[in-house]
């Protein structure tokens, strides 16, 4: 674990002790067990989100300057989305360009689930197709059902996540369960 950088696709941009932080939840269940370094965006009251994104990007940047990692585990909405690449983002658009130079942006859905109502800082499709392997779980009928239809008929921008369902280099690897 000592070898380990482990780095969030997307989380949620509320203190790091939020309970809907997604960096709390993977430090509380497995980071603060083990050796790993684990990098998370910044928060603080007076940084604005894309504040933090542009930061985020420049730390993985300075991590990983190929853009490279080895692995990606990703999750998939109801709606399609992963990371916090949502479809209902006005700006997703340029978060889905496969050559983006951007690694980090600001997701904003419309309107915010109101489980969760806060913006997000993800990571681009572009970064995210530049892991070594890709990994996708999935729970439920309903996304199985989805995964099907996405493995027919893609379309990134009403379902993100079928965009590395399709994309070239190492396929995306699906774990799904019931």
């Amino acid at each position: 674990w000592d070898k380990v950088d482990a780095w969030l696709s997307d989380e949620r941009w509320v203190p790091h002790d939020h309970p809907d932080s997604n960096g709390h939840m993977a430090a509380t269940l497995l980071l603060d067990q083990v050796d790993a370094r684990f990098h998370r965006p910044r928060w603080a009251p007076w940084l604005t989100a894309a504040d933090s994104a542009a930061h985020y990007e420049a730390t993985l940047r300075s991590f990983h300057p190929d853009g490279r990692s080895d692995l990606i585990l990703l999750g998939m909405g109801d709606d399609g989305h992963t990371a916090s690449l949502f479809p209902t983002d006005p700006h997703l658009a340029p978060a889905m360009d496969p050559a983006s130079l951007v690694d980090a942006v600001v997701g904003r859905p419309q309107p915010l689930p109101p489980e969760a109502p806060h913006p997000r800082i993800s990571l681009t499709l572009a970064r995210l197709l530049r892991s070594h392997h890709r990994l996708l779980l999935a729970t439920g009928e309903r996304k199985r059902a989805l995964l099907e239809t996405l493995m027919q008929s893609p379309d990134p921008l009403r379902w993100p996540i079928s965009a590395l369902l399709h994309a070239p280099g190492p396929p995306l690897e699906i774990h799904w369960s019931p």
